[in-house]
């Protein structure tokens, strides 16, 4: 992707960005470190750091009220994530969304999300089958009072089951979908409030429940290839129409 570092340059190894991200969702307390990662990210992905904006660890670290030594780990650590590029002499810069970054991510995400749901079929462990129903019973609930936040809620207790239910190992085909999700998180809200979208996302996802808890593997891969295509393409119509964290090319 175009806004995404260079692992061979990047001053922490993946493995040690990881062990960052797991130790800071353990409910362990966190440390300084953490502390200053979770908060920029956050900061970043509700778009309060803004895409193209500079920033130096001094003025983060004073905004955070934390030393300079945890926030520039922090920062290292999201420039693997292909959050921030570092600026020679200049300090961070939030990265942008490209048209070419939203198709990588979608490649990756359908590839994936098909393999998982085929794999998900064979799931029989009813505990998980039902979380996938109740996870789209309350998507089709906050759909229709218009409540996103708590449709996000749902959305994400949907892939979770997806993701127990396909027992792929987690802490590989999650961490990359985690990623993914990270890079285009930022734009999904703007996705989400297009007219009549959250409709289609929300009927998108039941049927391609509906598929894979009839033990449908053909059906469950061909539902899920339908919607991630459709995600795509209404995405990429919102970045080339409207004013978004995003670049052309890039930055």
């Amino acid at each position: 992707m175009s806004n995404r570092a260079n692992q061979s340059d990047a001053p922490h190894t993946v493995n040690q960005c990881c062990e960052v991200i797991m130790n800071s969702e353990n409910g362990a307390p966190l440390t300084a470190e953490q502390q200053a990662y979770t908060m920029i990210k956050d900061r970043i992905l509700n778009m309060t750091y803004m895409p193209g904006r500079v920033l130096s660890d001094s003025e983060v670290a004073a905004e955070l009220n934390l030393s300079r030594t945890p926030v520039l780990q922090a920062l290292r650590y999201l420039e693997c994530e292909g959050l921030v590029n570092r600026q020679h002499r200049q300090g961070w810069q939030i990265c942008a969304l490209s048209l070419d970054d939203i198709h990588d991510i979608f490649n990756i995400k359908e590839a994936l999300g098909v393999m998982l749901a085929r794999q998900a079929v064979q799931c029989q462990d009813e505990t998980l089958r039902e979380a996938m129903r109740a996870a789209v019973e309350g998507m089709i609930r906050a759909n229709e009072a218009g409540d996103i936040k708590t449709w996000e809620e749902y959305h994400r207790q949907w892939h979770d089951a997806l993701m127990a239910m396909s027992e792929y190992p987690a802490g590989r085909v999650e961490g990359i979908l985690n990623n993914l999700n990270d890079q285009w998180r930022r734009v999904r809200n703007g996705l989400l409030a297009i007219e009549g979208r959250m409709d289609r996302e929300t009927h998108e996802h039941q049927v391609v429940a509906d598929a894979i808890l009839s033990g449908n593997g053909d059906e469950a891969e061909q539902r899920m290839r339908k919607h991630l295509q459709s995600v795509r393409h209404d995405l990429v119509d919102l970045l080339t129409h409207l004013v978004l964290p995003f670049a052309p090319h890039g930055i």
